[in-house]
Order: C-alpha cells, then structure tokens, then sequence
C-alpha cells in the first residue's frame, strides 16, 4: 500500500543524498549523518497519530535507510581486499535479512496478543537499538583510504591500508602496489574534467562506459525486487502462501520462515562467492528462479482447480507449493541476496563510485516501490498466473546478466575499471 511504497520513494531520495555527501565528507561521515537522521525519524514516526504525519515520517525513514545503505555498501567495498569484498558485502545483506525476519517475528508475535498500535509500533522504534550501536562503531572503524586518496589525504591511506591488509606491517610492499594503484587510477579519471552529475552518469556517453555502468547497477538492484520476484516473496507473502491453499494465520509464520531461510542460505551463498563469481551467481539464480517459479505456478494451478472438489488433493499440491517456495527463497539467498549489492559498489572508478552506490539503491528502492504497489493488484487478478509471469521475467533477467555483467570476483577495484571498457580505450589507458 501507500504507506509501504513512499518508504522506497525515501529510500531513492536518501540514496541520491549520500552520493554527493560521501564524496565530500567521508564514507564515515555520511554513514552517521544517516543515522542521525533516523534517530529523529523513528521517534517522529512511532509517535505518530494521523495519516498525513504517518506519510511524511515514513519518507523520512525512508531517506535515512537509503542514506546509510548506500554509504555502508560504499564503505564496505573499498576498505574490502579483492578476495573477501563478496563476502564481506555479503555478509553486510545477509545481517539485513536477519533484521528483517527478527522484525517479522516481533510483529507476528504482537499481533497474536494484541490489536493496537503497538504491533507496529515496537518494531518501528526497535530499529533506534541497532543505530544506537552503529553510531559510536562508526568512529572505531577507519575510513575508506581510497576516499582519503581522493581527497589527498596519502600518508592517512598508507597507514589505513597498513592496519586493514598487513597487520600494521610498515615494510609490505603489496600495501605500497595496492596505494599506488589507487593513486595512479585517480589521476588517470581526475583528468576528465567533466560533470559527475547524477544527469550525466545515466545519459551522456564517455570513455569509462559510465552510462553503462550506471544502468547496470540500477538494472540487477531493479530486478532484485520486481523482476526477480524478492518484494513479491517478502511484500506479498501471505498472498503467495495463499495461493498454495494455506491459512492466512499458518501463510503469515511461513513468511517469516521465508525470510530467515534467505538470511541462512545467504551465509552459506556468500562463503563461496569469489569462487562462484558475481556473473554466474546472478545468471544461475535468476535460471534457478525461473524454473522454480514455473513450478510454483503449476502446483497453484491444481491447488485451484482441486480445492472444492478434492481439498485434500489441493492439501497435497499445497505442501509441494511451499516447500517449493523455501527452495526458491534459499537459491534466492544464496545468489542474489547478496550480488546484486556487490555488484554496484565494484563497478564505477573511485571519482563515481560513491554515486555509483547510490544508484544500485534507487534500482532497489524503484523495484521496491513498484512491486508494492501492484503486487495486491497482481495477485487478485491472475492468483497463481503471477508465478508464471515472474518465471518469464526471471529468464528475461538471467538472459541479460549472461550477455551484458562482466565479472568482477577476485579483481582488485582498480582492475574492475578497466572491465567495461572497449578493446582500444583499454588500449589508450595502458
């Protein structure tokens, strides 16, 4: 509903917000300013008494998170070494899909006991626990030394990258390659004296294959939430359940499950993620998606056609639809719960990528706004056929990964720069 959806319409404003800021202040910096944010939103929105107020705090929510994801993806990848920055961004996801499921169950559990504001109430405010917490790590964890490079600050990214790769070692020479590296990639873009405005990174064509890369990362995060069929899972799940002849109350528990199989099935998925690669997890997810989904579609079809004359055959078919469903959230889980994140935060040079980042959310938060706002709709008019059509777009998504997402895994991300870029630029540069 509307209540939903204008949260994602928060979360793409807060992203755009964190890009230009990151670049200015810091990765740290911008990561606190969002949480500071939050700190008023959350009160403001867990007190709230009318409508309008509900709608207005909401958004603000909603900027706050978008703000922080975008800054802490950011973050995460460029403090990362080449072969842990999967995992670790991974990881980052997987803790979001415990959230979320700890969330679920709150409210699932409040709900049995009670039919007031506090349902909602409670897990809104909970979310002042965890930021209350990041706050004060924020400032015992180190900056980003690729952003300290740009701004500059080279001895501070020496001694950075000493702490995170070396154990404070002085004399590694892999930490003096891996800083020139970062120096000698920075001046080669900081000799495009262009606009990084977010306008020219979507439209106007330059020898980074910018364009290409911007619309990558709003193209896998779009797709994590409307193509793929994740909102429609996790929005939507109880219609899904539905679809499979179950209770209300008993399909209400079984998204919860859901929710937690993704976050189990995520650790499994990010431990192996350099050697599985962001190309093919993204294309054999969305495959596996496909397939799994069609199926889904066919057991509601019998659960449909059987559920007056033979309930217990329908019964039947309903146990195979969710079990079905959980194989679908752990392949979910393993693959693109967390690669779609990873992905934009590799692509871009250090001079986009903070508004690189920030691009993958807005992809996030559109698919999210839109599969909130028509999910309802989908399933009161096609039932079990919106499987079939969110099969079709699965194939559609593994299709373009396979033609269209280079691999990044195991490459360091000034190698990744040069990834996207044709055969004679490639050239020029070396």
């Amino acid at each position: 509903g509307l209540i939903n959806s204008i949260y994602f319409l928060g979360v793409i404003a807060g992203a755009l917000l964190c890009g230009p800021l990151s670049d200015k202040v810091g990765r740290r910096k911008s990561l606190v300013t969002g949480g500071l944010l939050g700190f008023i939103a959350i009160p403001m929105l867990t007190a709230t008494k009318n409508f309008v107020w509900t709608i207005c705090c909401r958004f603000l929510n909603g900027i706050a998170t978008g703000g922080m994801d975008a800054a802490a993806l950011t973050w995460t990848a460029e403090i990362a070494s080449q072969h842990h920055r999967g995992r670790m961004v991974g990881i980052l996801m997987c803790l979001a899909a415990t959230g979320a499921s700890t969330v679920y169950f709150m409210m699932y559990g409040l709900s049995a006991h009670s039919t007031g504001g506090l349902v909602w109430r409670l897990p809104v405010a909970f979310q002042l626990v965890f930021i209350t917490v990041m706050i004060p790590a924020v400032f015992v964890l180190p900056e980003s030394p690729r952003w300290m490079v740009k701004v500059g600050m080279i001895a501070d990214a020496r001694i950075v990258l000493r702490s995170l790769h070396a154990s404070g070692d002085s004399s590694d020479a892999a930490v003096e390659n891996d800083l020139q590296a970062i120096i000698d990639a920075h001046a080669e873009a900081a000799r495009d004296l262009s606009s990084t405005s977010y306008w020219r990174m979507l439209l106007v064509p330059d020898e980074y294959a910018t364009v290409r890369r911007t619309w990558s990362a709003l193209f896998v995060q779009f797709s994590t939430q409307a193509l793929i069929g994740a909102s429609f899972v996790g929005g939507y799940g109880i219609s899904t359940f539905v679809t499979g002849g179950w209770s209300t109350h008993l399909a209400s528990l079984l998204v919860g499950v859901s929710i937690v199989t993704q976050a189990v099935s995520g650790l499994c998925g990010v431990m192996w993620s350099e050697k599985m690669g962001r190309r093919y997890a993204m294309v054999g997810g969305a495959l596996m998606g496909c397939a799994l989904l069609a199926l889904i579609g066919m057991c509601g079809y019998f659960v449909n056609k059987h559920s007056i004359g033979n309930p217990g055959l329908a019964k039947q078919y309903g146990g195979v639809t969710v079990a079905l469903l959980l194989l679908w959230c752990a392949q979910f889980g393993a693959t693109w719960l967390w690669c779609p994140f990873t992905y934009p935060s590799e692509i871009f040079p250090l001079r986009y990528r903070a508004r690189g980042s920030s691009f993958g959310i807005v992809g996030f938060g559109m698919g999210s706004f839109l599969a909130n706002m028509v999910s309802t709709y989908l399933f009161e008019a096609l039932g079990y056929k919106t499987m079939f059509l969110l099969s079709g777009c699965s194939l559609f998504v593994g299709v373009v990964c396979f033609f269209a997402m280079p691999e990044t895994a195991g490459k360091s991300l000034e190698e990744i720069e040069n990834t996207f870029l044709t055969a004679g630029v490639k050239a020029q540069h070396s």
